[in-house]
């Protein structure tokens, strides 16, 4: 596992990795999904308020899916 920590409110998380968030960063941008590095090992989630479930379903698919290619490698 590579987060070791979630905090937020709403719709605003702050995710916590275990190692820099650079990679995570990386991995989702190139599947069109735009997140906030915020430190060096931690990453901000901040969609719009009007994000339908279609889109943080979505959204959520993409994250799964880079976790997994980074921990594989």
């Amino acid at each position: 596992m590579l987060l070791s920590e979630v905090k937020g409110l709403g719709l605003m998380l702050g995710l916590y990795c275990l190692t820099d968030a650079g990679q995570l960063i990386t991995r989702q941008r190139e599947q069109k999904l735009l997140v906030i590095k915020a430190g060096r090992n931690s990453v901000r989630l901040l969609p719009a308020l009007n994000v339908s479930k279609k889109e943080i379903d979505s959204a959520v698919e993409i994250f799964r899916k880079a976790l997994a290619d980074i921990e594989k490698n």
